[in-house]
């Protein structure tokens, strides 16, 4: 299970540290908890729903400030490495808790879930950044690995009710994951946008290594917030200053491929390419524009709804009007939640076509005015939509006939030079040029 740092919605700036004793209205919050419209399922499986914010990080070392006997940092990502994320609706506020780690200790027999592999979830669910907690709404929670319960700090008192939350446990290959749903009546907050609330989220991690004589003890503890203290189950004034945010419109989009290459295109023709576009999101993707750079590409304008789970496709053109290699980049515009513009790479050349069958008919032919084989003619692919010139040499190399294209639907030759004069029998050659490359040449015997 890979973890990437990704960027959190932001609705300010942090003003001051957050070890400080900064006062309730001197920091603006530091994070904006998405609202959805449809609450993720409680198992312990990252829903679709979990995209939609971000994986907020453990990095603050804090195992050398905890009471008693200090830890040390953890070896590597592998050892430790916590994150969270954090949903809401109206009806609950929503965790998911995960974290790489190598080695996973529940010991019924330690001093406190805090001394094992465990989640501390802390909340001042109306912020009143209190330096003691005030026994109403400031609460920490314990999550200890394969447990699947929750415990509240025995000498943290509050009117909280966690009766009712709902969570699930998940052994992952590097570790273990949390899912967790708390009513929001149940903690005290109120379901509005805009709701400030104080929170804060740990994890030990306990190796089973002797630590000062103790095996139970746990060796690291990591952050998200708390910064050079270990005492936020006592101080909620170190709790960050968060907000429940707007709500999002989940939609997703993906394409069947990152670019698509035409290869050779004949100019003046049009290659296409339908580029599958999927919604894997919870709302309804609307694709509303399509933008290029380039005249020489482009793509279905129609606008596009794409209900979630299913697909559409988008028609991509090329159509060169020179012999050019072209490249570009297609901006689809949409609602997509944190993409709203992807980018499709296109590429192509414009060519002429390569003449390598040319049909020449009747060869001998007989130009002596009868009705009967006056004229030979000349077909080849495209002829309806290229146009070379075709030129007569004698055997000698001398040009004796440069023509353009007669009326009808080919070329012909009627065995006459530039002047009108009828040729002397023999053989001839011709030569079919375009923008002076040769697409093809040939022998014509005319007989008269």
């Amino acid at each position: 299970m890979k973890q990437l740092k990704i960027s959190i919605i932001l609705t300010g700036y942090l003003l001051c540290n957050s070890g400080g004793f900064c006062g309730s209205n001197d920091i603006m919050p530091v994070l904006s908890i998405p609202r959805v419209t449809v609450a993720p399922v409680i198992d312990g499986i990252r829903d679709p729903v979990w995209n939609y914010t971000g994986l907020q990080m453990l990095t603050h070392d804090i195992g050398q400030y905890t009471w008693g006997c200090p830890g040390w940092p953890p070896d590597s990502p592998e050892d430790c490495n916590p994150g969270f994320r954090a949903l809401w609706d109206s009806e609950c506020l929503y965790f998911y808790f995960t974290v790489d780690d190598d080695t996973l200790i529940r010991n019924l027999i330690s001093t406190g879930a805090f001394e094992d592999d465990n989640f501390e979830l802390f909340i001042d669910a109306d912020y009143s950044h209190t330096t003691e907690y005030d026994g109403e709404d400031d609460f920490r929670l314990d999550f200890p690995w394969r447990d699947e319960a929750a415990y509240l700090g025995n000498a943290l008192p509050s009117k909280i009710n966690i009766d009712h939350l709902i969570l699930s446990e998940n052994e992952t290959s590097t570790g273990w994951d949390l899912e967790l749903a708390m009513p929001l009546e149940d903690i005290n907050m109120p379901a509005t946008d805009g709701h400030i609330f104080g929170l804060d989220v740990h994890y030990d991690d306990d190796d089973g290594h002797n630590l000062c004589g103790n095996e139970n003890f746990r060796e690291h503890k990591l952050a998200w917030w708390a910064e050079g203290s270990d005492d936020s189950w006592q101080r909620p004034i170190l709790f960050a200053k968060v907000t429940l945010g707007p709500l999002i419109s989940p939609a997703d989009i993906e394409l069947s491929a990152p670019g698509h290459d035409f290869g050779n295109v004949h100019v003046d023709q049009t290659g296409t390419f339908d580029l599958a576009v999927s919604n894997p999101g919870i709302d309804t993707l609307r694709i509303s524009d399509i933008r290029s750079g380039s005249a020489v590409f482009t793509a279905d304008p129609r606008i596009l709804e794409i209900a979630p789970g299913q697909n559409d496709e988008i028609t991509v053109q090329f159509h060169p009007g020179e012999t050019v290699l072209c490249s570009d980049t297609l901006y689809i515009v949409s609602n997509a939640f944190g993409k709203p513009v992807i980018q499709f790479w296109v590429h192509g050349t414009g060519i002429y076509p390569k003449v390598e069958t040319v049909t020449v008919f009747p060869n001998p032919f007989t130009p002596n005015g009868d009705g009967y084989n006056d004229a030979v003619c000349f077909e080849y692919p495209d002829m309806f939509t290229v146009y070379p010139h075709i030129q007569i040499f004698d055997l000698k190399g001398s040009r004796i006939r440069d023509m353009a294209r007669f009326p009808g639907p080919e070329y012909q030759w009627d065995g006459k030079d530039d002047q009108g004069k009828n040729l002397v029998p023999g053989v001839y050659i011709y030569v079919l040029e375009l923008n002076d490359r040769t697409l093809s040449k040939g022998t014509i015997t005319l007989i008269r």
